[in-house]
């Protein structure tokens, strides 16, 4: 059986016939030029941004679940401020990435050379100031240099004049974070709340990027309304109900449908719930994944959940020689608290520490599915035998 390369190539990229017109619609880096139900939300930001052009120092927090558009509406923002005043400069940092006081610090004062550095950052900046009028540092996902490396930064931060902050996190409770009495006076609450959307709001952000990215005639609104109300119901993350819709786009047309069908969604929805997991645990630091697989591998040996003192052992066994450092009691009860928190483990029974009579300790579950985590994560670390488990 023969098949023609040019044939095949206009049939899956240049025919209209298909059911997705433009998949870049449906990537996290795709700019929508209309927001669907954030106006309130929007005009908060922009009267924050219009202050600091007047030349206020102020802070504010974007509170809000995954999928609630803090991120992409404030990178909008962005651009559109970059575009019009020159005299405030604006830097997005990502603290999943730069995860520590120096590498931001380090981060921010590049950005404001244009080059390299040569000599104390924090001293960079406040020289290179001068030169403007504001500086709007944005820290998405503020919650993970905290828990990494503590409040100096945000001191140092607050302290400095001309720097006003937009912190971005997933956890309502991130402000639990801030240990530093000096922190908190300088930085008090001035939150906005990014609610997670209704199943009729999600009907209409999924409509338009149907309308966008798929041909028309190969969607009907009976599958947007499934899919709205399946991601309604569970999460309200309007990026999980465009992946469903994209996934669900892709496995019809793998079956050479022209048309997106009821098995599909099945097929989505599935696969949506897998790979959200994925994702959630593939972005926490390194030392909160060999937590999770630490749990994991004293089940597998013993066939029983661990306490915190079980998990702290099997932790220290597992990072033996891989150049880890080893965690004490009370650090790991604060990782399995956290991981805990993210919905990652479940707490099971057990009263306070276990140390005194009649007391039981808490044991922890691994709240993913075994085999799921067992080929994703837990073969990987047994696999690598470098410093970095997973790469």
């Amino acid at each position: 059986m023969a098949i023609s390369i040019v044939s095949e190539i206009e049939s899956r990229f240049l025919s209209d016939k298909g059911i997705i017109k433009n998949e870049f619609v449906f990537n996290d880096n795709y700019e929508p030029d209309v927001f669907y139900h954030r106006d309130k939300e929007i005009k908060e930001l922009t009267n924050f941004f219009s202050s600091i052009k007047e030349g206020v120092k102020d802070n504010i927090d974007l509170y809000g679940i995954t999928g609630t558009g803090k991120t992409i509406i404030v990178k909008e923002i962005i651009k559109v401020f970059k575009n019009r005043f020159n005299d405030i400069k604006i830097i997005y940092i990502n603290c999943a990435e730069y995860n520590t006081k120096t590498k931001i610090l380090n981060k921010i004062a590049q950005k404001l050379m244009d080059k390299r550095l040569e000599g104390k950052s924090i001293d960079i900046i406040k020289n290179l100031l001068e030169n403007f009028k504001s500086l709007i540092i944005v820290l998405d996902e503020v919650d993970k240099v905290l828990l990494n490396d503590g409040n100096e930064l945000l001191y140092i931060l607050s302290n400095t004049p001309k720097i006003s902050l937009v912190n971005i996190s997933n956890v309502p409770s991130w402000r639990n974070l801030l240990t530093d009495d000096r922190v908190r006076s300088r930085m008090p609450p001035n939150p906005i709340i990014f609610e997670g959307y209704s199943e009729e709001e999600l009907f209409d952000i999924l409509e338009y990027r149907a309308i966008k990215g798929l041909n028309k005639g190969s969607y009907s609104r009976d599958i947007l309304i499934k899919i709205a109300i399946n991601i309604g119901t569970k999460s309200n993350n309007a990026r999980e109900a465009i992946k469903m819709l994209q996934r669900a786009a892709k496995h019809s047309e793998g079956m050479e449908r022209s048309t997106i069908e009821i098995d599909s969604l099945e097929f989505a929805g599935k696969k949506s719930e897998y790979d959200t997991v994925i994702e959630f645990i593939n972005k926490l630091p390194y030392i909160r994944k060999i937590c999770l697989a630490s749990v994991y591998l004293y089940y597998k040996q013993n066939k029983e959940f661990p306490n915190s003192e079980q998990v702290t052992d099997s932790y220290n066994k597992l990072i033996s020689n891989k150049g880890f450092n080893i965690l004490t009691h009370h650090t790991m009860r604060n990782y399995l608290n956290e991981l805990s928190t993210y919905g990652l483990l479940e707490c099971i029974g057990g009263k306070g520490l276990g140390r005194k009579k009649g007391k039981t300790p808490f044991t922890y579950k691994i709240n993913i599915d075994f085999n799921i985590f067992e080929r994703e994560f837990y073969n990987k670390i047994i696999v690598y035998k470098e410093k970095s488990f997973f790469k």
